[in-house]
């Protein structure tokens, strides 16, 4: 996405990237991100709250679940 809107910057010679933001937040990735940050700002405030769910296998599934999958896509969890 970068990409693109500095090849729009040049092509255009608007250098103001005043949509960029936006654009990030309503793409997919910008909501895997918030996704994201929410989970870590939860469990960085919360040792206690990340080494419970790490010791019950149960962080590293949900981490697994923010990933954006393509539709139809089943996700599965295999203990090793």
């Amino acid at each position: 996405m970068a990409g693109q809107v500095a090849f729009e910057a040049l092509r255009t010679n608007d250098f103001s990237f005043s949509d960029y933001e936006k654009r990030i937040r309503s793409s997919s990735i910008g909501s895997m991100l918030r996704r994201r940050q929410m989970v870590a700002r939860r469990i960085y405030s919360s040792p206690k709250l990340g080494r419970f769910l790490l010791k019950r296998g149960t962080l590293l599934k949900g981490i697994a679940l923010l990933n954006p999958q393509k539709p139809g896509t089943k996700i599965t969890w295999e203990d090793a």
